[in-house]
């Protein structure tokens, strides 16, 4: 066999999308498509008001206008026009399956960093075992697009920044194109592309003190330090342009960073009074026990512990005159990681304020890895032990610990029902005792379960007014802890697991009325105490 052949970049990438295609079917089939979680149902809601309107901004009052962007749903339209498919088969399927197209710009970036066809691969394997970079991009949302767009910037920025020595046309051409790249990862979500944004301003503060220090031998310092500049104020024009000219309902984000404020303020100056708030407590509760979650999520802790140590590792020898960065794709690297950490860190402060849904850290941390995962690499091929057999039981344990992290991974960005209490998927008998509800019951209150898994699954299939939870009929879907006035319960073989899982009994009477039976799913209904009850 013709080894160089086989490690061809062709062969390379080519084996890559085959991983993420397999994942994404994985992803799909493992419910049989009948999934849904709050971010699908949410973006589903805002398309098909595109879909309805005709209109980017829609009009009419009680619509589902996403703020940050307009991009994902544009695109999730043509594609069903194109198509022909259906929007919840495009979410389902599509959301899924999408994701290999951030194969093409996290291996050029990766390639463009390390320097290594090798690398690149190695890179963009351990970039796709991170659970929630994989949660993010496998579902109906704008992430696996704006996390393209954002490595697909990066490679444009060091490409135009070594064209530079050649040809002022193609220099020109990459530059053109960045921007074009900047602008859409804006157009799907204007806060992600801030956060961005920021950190290069942070990565180009960070090479600042770095070149002060240490990288005397880098020549092009004065151009890489003005292009990073160049582009921070580039890109906030381009936002602000979007914010305030071109897309109305983000201005929405306005009020959100003066509540990001206001509540880290908080926090800070009266650390006694949000002391009890505690977003992290939830892992405690959506996975069946604290060693589940930790387990899961092991990929996580090696990535952040190993590009701790390595990055420590490599300060510590700049601090002794050794491996100082002398190209600018090394200034780069570590200049995003360490403002990525610093987002991070950011982000668990501002998670604790309650002042973003308590889940910004979640979103960050993925960022956070795709700048991690080129530090592993980079220590991995600069430190290759001289003894052959002692090289191999290397490649052989780092191939196995992928191995190991890429399932745990799945199964946590999946949500194993085995594993975890937060369930994503339904039955069509759960769907068809809805549709029942909504021809019959009128306006009345059906509680659906102890969470919105049936909420979301069925908003996903159907139009639901997201504001006032209401199917087509008007019938007021309710779940949890059910509204006074609710007398209507679907129960479900899943819904009675999930009593058992959370311990928890059923909120009808026992004396109820079953007025819908399909086999697999029942509609109860409490019995009248009053005369003026039905």
């Amino acid at each position: 066999m013709n080894t160089k052949r086989f490690l061809s970049p062709h062969i390379q990438i080519t084996t890559l999308l085959v991983i993420v295609l397999l994942i994404g079917l994985y992803n799909v089939l493992r419910y049989g498509g009948l999934s849904g979680e709050t971010d699908t149902h949410v973006f589903t809601e805002a398309i098909r008001t595109i879909q309805v309107t005709g209109e980017l901004i829609s009009s009419r009052t009680g619509d589902t206008i996403y703020p940050n962007g307009y991009s994902f749903q544009s695109l999730a339209v043509f594609l069903t026009n194109l198509t022909g498919i259906s929007l919840a088969t495009l979410q389902i399927y599509g959301g899924s399956l999408l994701a290999i197209w951030i194969i093409f710009p996290a291996w050029l970036f990766y390639r463009e960093l390390l320097d290594s066809p090798q690398g690149a691969t190695l890179a963009t394997i351990l970039l796709f075992i991170q659970p929630e970079l994989l949660f993010g991009i496998l579902r109906g949302s704008h992430e696996k697009f704006t996390r393209g767009l954002m490595l697909m910037c990066l490679y444009l920025l060091i490409r135009s920044l070594r064209s530079q020595k050649g040809s002022s046309s193609q220099s020109f051409g990459f530059i053109i194109a960045f921007y074009i790249a900047g602008y859409g990862m804006i157009t799907f979500n204007n806060l992600f592309a801030f956060s961005f944004t920021i950190a290069i301003l942070l990565s180009l503060g960070f090479s600042w003190i770095i070149l002060r220090l240490y990288a005397e031998a880098l020549q092009s310092k004065t151009i890489f330090l003005a292009r990073s500049a160049l582009v921070v104020f580039n890109l906030l024009i381009l936002a602000f342009i979007f914010t305030f000219y071109i897309y109305e309902p983000a201005q929405d984000n306005i009020s959100v960073l003066s509540s990001v404020v206001d509540k880290v303020a908080v926090l800070i100056l009266d650390f006694e009074h949000t002391s009890s708030l505690n977003p992290y407590i939830t892992i405690t509760t959506a996975w069946i026990n604290l060693p589940t979650y930790v387990i899961v999520s092991l990929a996580n802790w090696v990535t952040l512990m190993a590009s701790i140590a390595i990055a420590t590792w490599y300060f510590i020898c700049w601090t002794r005159g050794n491996k100082r960065p002398q190209k600018e794709t090394e200034l780069l690297l570590w200049g995003l990681y360490v403002a990525f950490v610093m987002q991070g860190i950011l982000s668990i402060v501002i998670d604790i304020s309650g002042a973003l849904a308590n889940n910004l850290q979640h979103r960050i941390f993925p960022s956070f890895v795709m700048f991690a995962v080129p530090v592993i690499t980079k220590f991995l091929i600069e430190w290759q032990p001289k003894q052959i057999i002692i090289r191999r039981l290397l490649y052989t344990g780092v191939g196995m610990l992928v191995g190991v992290l890429a399932i745990l991974s799945i199964l946590k960005a999946t949500n194993e029902p085995l594993l975890s209490n937060k369930w994503i998927f339904h039955t069509h008998g759960e769907i068809h005792a809805i549709d029942w509800a909504d021809q019959r019951l009128g306006n009345e209150g059906l509680w659906l379960g102890y969470d919105d898994r049936l909420y979301t699954g069925y908003g996903i299939q159907n139009d639901i007014n997201l504001i006032v939870a209401q199917t087509p009929n008007g019938t007021q879907l309710d779940w949890g802890d059910q509204y006074p006035n609710t007398r209507n319960y679907l129960v479900s073989d899943i819904i009675r697991n999930q009593g058992i899982r959370f311990n928890s009994s059923l909120p009808f009477n026992a004396d109820s009325l079953c007025v819908f039976d399909n086999g697999e799913t029942q509609i109860y209904h409490n019995r009248p105490r009053t005369p003026y009850q039905k």
